[in-house]
C-alpha cells in the first residue's frame, strides 16, 4: 500500500492499521493497562523537559511516517517525544531491567513499577 491509498481510506479503516515497508499491519485495540502505561510515560517524560530549554513535545496515538521511499512507512506508536521546531538527531532508547533511559533530546530515568503499577 502506498500513501495516496492509504489518504483515501476512511478514517474508520485508517486507524486501524499500519504500513510497514508497503504492507498493511492490522492493529488490534490496546488494552486498558497498555493505555495507562502509555499515559503515565507520557507524563513522566513531560515532567522532565528542562525548563527554558528546546521546545520539546510529548504526544500519543498520532501518526508518524517514518519514510516514504523505498516503500511507504508510518506507525502509531504509543508516546512520541519531538522537538517542535527543527528536525533533531535521533538516538535509540535503552530499556534496562527496572528503568528506562532515553539519552536525546532529554534525561530520564522511569522506575518501570511507577508505570505498571494498577
Amino acid at each position: 500500500m502506498g500513501e495516496a491509498d492509504y489518504n483515501a481510506l476512511s478514517e474508520e479503516v485508517a486507524r486501524t492499521i499500519e504500513v510497514v515497508h508497503g504492507h498493511v499491519i492490522k492493529c488490534e485495540s490496546p488494552e486498558p493497562g497498555h493505555n495507562r502505561i502509555a499515559r503515565r510515560l507520557a507524563t513522566h517524560l513531560e515532567n522532565a523537559r528542562p525548563p527554558g530549554g528546546r521546545c520539546l513535545s510529548v504526544e500519543t496515538d498520532i501518526d508518524v511516517v517514518l519514510w516514504r521511499v523505498p516503500k511507504f512507512t508510518f506507525r502509531r506508536p504509543d508516546v512520541v517525544v519531538h522537538l517542535d521546531a527543527v528536525a533533531m538527531e535521533y538516538r535509540q532508547h535503552r530499556i534496562h531491567r527496572t528503568v528506562l533511559e532515553l539519552e536525546l533530546p532529554i534525561m530520564v530515568s522511569i522506575p518501570l513499577a511507577a508505570l505498571t503499577a494498577p
